[in-house]
């Protein structure tokens, strides 16, 4: 049957606001939350002169949120409230299906997803009209009492609260994750294999003289920039020493503290070429963008290519074996990866930034650091831009850097790894789960949606199944 069959849409409730009346405004929750009262307020304070009273067991939605499952059932609190013009209320035909019913069928996902099918707008914003609604939108054809038996079965799904459960293990893994990054980056992962590697000789190189040997061959590349491997490092300003007050946290002993540009020979961002779509060729020089870039590696969907001329002019910043990149703008700032060591070129825009070591294999430790919940506040701290984070190279060069011996590193980057992939077998694991419980809810739906067949139905073929 038709969503049209059992609603119908209320026009007669619109109310005029006086300003010195006290009024109780109701509002959608998201995802089948529900309704709540939001706020009383007085009438001279409302925008809006005319507001709907809201009555019981009416079908609240808001007409600018179904792509969020903004779907409520009025109850007797929500009595006298109202609600603005941007929702629309439906009076439920009580003779024919039970007002619990409706409200937790629209609770599920999948429902949601299905009603959002019949949508208009934009991806963000999806617009459904009551006309739209009673139309498109079929249910399954239940008597009370079958309907009944549903609500039963779905209630008994809701008590156990999988997906709740789901949500919190994922909640607890990500955490999970920050810690080792943060406990590796102040060198507690690795205590106890320092214990034993101080008791081994030959004795460890501190992470000082490291410090004055990557400055040394910095230094040395300035002078002579003709290598290929290196071209484009040029001198810059001097780094700001470091004070007392920007140090964070206490470093293990052989630690030192050091500015990010210290240990680079290049960071910055690249540029994008003029001309829209129309500066990408169909194929060409892999021109990576901040999609390109997530913390586990580069992701080519959607890759774009620029011409072998267009790359030759951006050469200062073509893309190397083991360099890191870094995203610096936008909602994805602070996602950054390791370019693999059998990448053959590519070049950045203006959303990315080039992160390169003068001894590239700290490239892999620095990527723990800049992955970890340390770095990435410190990215808050100093961003820039206005309407737009940002992150600019020299703020990002003056970033703080726990520098561990080089030995300790490989340390690290080998422990971090090995965690890391434990953490992703209990990821998998959550996603199973995950799949498990949509399941269960999908079978409770499928057996709303498709009746049992008569055997004379059977013999006649599938019936039409509503998709869900």
């Amino acid at each position: 049957m038709k969503l049209g069959d059992v609603l119908k849409l209320n026009k007669s409730s619109l109310i005029d606001i006086k300003d010195n009346q006290t009024y109780e405004i109701s509002g959608v929750q998201n995802y089948g939350q529900g309704i709540v009262i939001r706020r009383k307020v007085l009438g001279s304070e409302l925008n809006m002169k005319k507001y709907q009273s809201i009555s019981k067991n009416q079908l609240m939605w808001c007409k600018v949120d179904t792509k969020n499952g903004a779907f409520g059932l009025t109850h007797d609190e929500h009595i006298g409230s109202l609600a603005s013009t941007n929702m629309a209320l439906a009076d439920i035909n009580t003779n024919r299906v039970n007002p619990e019913f409706l409200e937790v069928l629209f609770r599920q996902k999948a429902f949601a997803d299905y009603i959002t099918k019949y949508s208009s707008g934009t991806t963000n914003r999806k617009y459904l009209t009551p006309k739209q609604l009673f139309k498109k939108i079929e249910l399954p054809n239940l008597n009370l009492v079958e309907q009944q038996e549903f609500i039963t079965k779905l209630k008994r799904i809701e008590k156990i609260d999988l997906e709740s459960k789901i949500q919190i293990q994922k909640q607890l893994l990500t955490k999970l994750k920050q810690s080792i990054l943060q406990e590796a980056i102040q060198g507690k992962l690795t205590s106890d294999w320092r214990v034993l590697r101080q008791a081994q000789e030959p004795p460890m190189e501190p992470a000082g003289e490291l410090l004055k040997r990557i400055k040394a061959e910095k230094a040395q590349l300035i002078k002579d920039p003709s290598t290929k491997l290196r071209a484009g490092i040029k001198k810059e300003k001097a780094l700001p020493p470091i004070t007392t007050k920007e140090i964070h946290f206490e470093l293990p002993e052989g630690w030192v503290w050091c500015r990010l540009g210290d240990i680079c020979s290049k960071t910055g961002s690249g540029s994008t070429p003029k001309g829209g779509k129309s500066a990408y060729p169909s194929s060409g020089i892999k021109f990576l963008r901040s999609q390109n870039v997530y913390d586990d590696g580069l992701r080519y969907d959607g890759i774009v290519f620029i011409s072998e001329s267009t790359h030759e002019k951006m050469k200062g910043t073509k893309v190397q074996p083991e360099d890191l990149l870094l995203n610096i703008t936008g909602g994805s700032i602070g996602r950054c990866c390791v370019v693999p060591t059998d990448f053959d070129t590519g070049n950045i825009n203006q959303h990315v930034a080039i992160i390169r070591s003068v001894i590239s294999e700290n490239g892999y430790y620095l990527h723990k650091i800049i992955c970890s919940p340390y770095f990435q506040n410190m990215i808050i701290e100093v961003q820039t831009g206005a309407g737009r984070e940002g992150l600019p190279k020299n703020k990002m060069d003056n970033i703080l850097i726990p520098l561990p011996p080089f030995e300790e590193q490989k340390a690290i980057v080998e422990k971090v790894e090995t965690l890391m992939q434990k953490c992703q077998a209990l990821e998998d694991e959550i996603k199973t789960s995950e799949a498990h419980a949509q399941m269960l809810i999908q079978a409770v739906l499928k057996e709303a949606f498709l009746p049992a067949e008569s055997p004379e139905q059977a013999g006649e073929g599938k019936q039409k199944v509503v998709e869900v």
